[in-house]
């Protein structure tokens, strides 16, 4: 084997352990963002569940507080936000829970949300004028219109 064609053989073998570690580095982030997600449920899951109170004839009397019931609130608004097949009218009402939701705290972040939110429900506004005008449309013949037959009679 020659001295080119042993740096061919090299510079094809670096190439291949690039493209193996991009694909690990891109199933590690996948797996991250999936544990990530997956943690944040099961919290907002355990927090909306009822409080278990034993009793003194031993039954388990499961109890809803506020706080259970706000969880409950908030992990509805998370898992919405999360549906990735909703019409645009459904997203603009999930959209809108979400701002009321975090207009009650005042703070920078807050803030941010809100501004966010907006931009997203004048961007599915703008999608559902477009639609709403869509039919009314009329459909022209974009061919060259000297070469219409209309044209030339």
């Amino acid at each position: 084997m020659g001295e080119e064609e042993r740096l061919a053989a090299l510079a094809q073998l670096l190439h291949k352990e690039t493209k193996l570690l991009q694909t690990i580095d891109r199933l590690k982030i996948s797996a991250n963002k999936d544990n990530r997600e997956g943690k944040v449920k099961k919290m907002l899951e355990l927090m909306a569940s009822p409080k278990k109170w034993a009793m003194s004839d031993g039954e388990v009397a499961s109890v809803h507080t506020p706080f259970t019931t706000r969880a409950r609130e908030l992990l509805e608004l998370h898992n919405g936000l999360n549906l990735p097949l909703l019409t645009i009218d459904e997203r603009l009402d999930v959209l809108l829970h979400v701002k009321w939701t975090v207009k009650e705290f005042d703070c920078n972040l807050t803030r941010e949300i809100v501004e966010l939110i907006d931009r997203e429900a004048g961007t599915c506004s703008i999608q559902l004028l477009q639609q709403s005008i869509a039919p009314t449309r009329p459909s022209f013949d974009h061919s060259n219109p000297l070469q219409s037959s209309s044209y030339n009679q």
